[in-house]
């Protein structure tokens, strides 16, 4: 018996002309990398053209010889691949997913089917792998988790801004006609006081008046009092109004296409929409160039970037105070303009980011936060706003223990 008809004999001697003919015949191959490969060696005994494309192996170079291992360069997918092949060799075949790498560094996955089929004509101690690059794959469905992503956040938005606007409808109302008494207030009570004191001056004598209204130093402190009566809930209600300004500004709803608009009020009715956030943690401060100019965009994209960034910079000192790294916080929003656009920056003095943590921040659903504190996803919205809704582009400098600047380009 020749060794080509005893396939258990050492290395089988099938000829590649016969491998060819036998998987171009099978329609289910069509179009997939093929490597017949003998095991255990893994030494390569045949590559059809698909595999050698997928691997940028050129027409000149021969691997006929050589390990198929060398494309799997993660000791994690090549363990894997064992155990695939091990399973193929016990049941027939085995599907799994590993990392390849082309012989010009180009990493790409793959979804490969590893068979050793009972009497196939290349026999035993030889085995095949079929495979396919998947990266389109992984591409579409990372885009279909993108957009279902961004369709579930513009629903909440949706609703969100429904809400607000009703809310701020509601506050804006009772407040202003409160607003309005006390402005007439103040004006009537300086005029009050003002006869109080030409009677007192001038009919004094006749006029009996509480004991407490006969001091002058009595009176001085109860107008004083009065009047810092008024302008205090006067301050209060203006905070109020202007808080109700930038939510109905925030929910009022806008055409989701770019519009020239000037950067600072965005920014600005950013911390005034979530001051409930940084007040008690940190002091803010604007570093707003003069003359800049307005920046074609979103608005209401920009406003849910600048809020998930400030966020986070409270996350980052409220953490930071926590480890008494600090006493308090403080963040510094800036502007200022860029070579054809603006550069807007947001800093704080938080705990940073840790050097392994960085290069993930912007991944989908990636989060160092407690369960409920964070869920992934506001920096991937920040990303994805910046660099694909605006053309911009985003950098991060942070320092552990020391805080934290991202910053943003938009182009006119």
């Amino acid at each position: 018996m020749t060794e080509e008809n005893n396939p258990g004999a050492g290395t089988p001697a099938v000829s590649e002309p016969r491998i060819r003919a036998t998987f171009m015949s099978l329609p289910e191959y069509v179009g997939n990398h093929i490597a017949v490969i003998e095991y255990p060696s893994c030494e390569i005994i045949y590559l059809n053209p698909i595999a050698k494309t997928m691997l940028d192996i050129e027409e000149e170079i021969n691997l006929i010889g050589q390990s198929w291992r060398q494309f799997v360069k993660s000791d994690k997918d090549l363990e894997h691949l064992n155990e695939g092949i091990e399973e193929a060799i016990r049941t027939g075949n085995w599907r799994g997913e590993v990392e390849l790498t082309s012989l010009k560094q180009r990493k790409f996955p793959a979804k490969i089917l590893v068979t050793c089929p009972p009497g196939s004509v290349v026999g035993s101690g030889v085995i095949t792998i079929m495979g396919r690059d998947v990266t389109k794959e992984k591409q579409m469905l990372e885009a279909h988790k993108n957009m279902e992503l961004q369709m579930n956040l513009m629903g909440k938005m949706d609703l969100l801004g429904r809400l607000a606007a009703g809310i701020a409808h509601e506050i804006n109302t009772p407040a202003q006609y409160i607003l309005n008494n006390l402005y007439f207030l103040k004006e009537q009570s300086e005029e009050v006081i003002k006869v109080f004191e030409s009677l007192r001056d001038n009919l004094g004598e006749n006029i009996s008046f509480p004991e407490e209204l006969q001091s002058q130093e009595n009176f001085d402190l109860l107008k004083q009092d009065m009047k810092e009566t008024i302008e205090q809930s006067i301050e209060g209600l203006a905070s109020v109004k202007k808080l109700v300004h930038s939510l109905k500004e925030f929910s009022h709803p806008k055409r989701n296409e770019k519009e020239s608009s000037p950067i600072e009020p965005v920014i600005r009715n950013a911390f005034d929409i979530c001051r409930h956030e940084w007040v008690t943690l940190a002091d803010v401060e604007f570093d707003f160039a003069s003359d800049l100019p307005e920046i074609p965009c979103i608005v209401d994209q920009l406003n849910q970037v600048v809020l998930n960034l400030i966020i986070n910079a409270c996350h980052a000192i409220d953490e930071a105070i926590k480890q008494e790294l600090i006493d308090g916080g403080l963040i510094t929003a800036k502007i200022e303009p860029a070579e054809n656009g603006v550069t807007v920056s947001i800093k704080d003095n938080g705990v940073g980011i840790p050097d392994d943590v960085l290069p993930k921040i912007f991944d989908n659903f990636f989060t160092t936060k407690e369960s409920g504190v964070g869920t992934g996803q506001g920096l991937a919205i920040v990303k994805k706003v910046i660099e694909e809704n605006h053309n911009g582009s985003l950098e991060v400098a942070s320092k552990r223990g020391k805080g934290t600047t991202i910053t943003f380009y938009l182009p006119f």
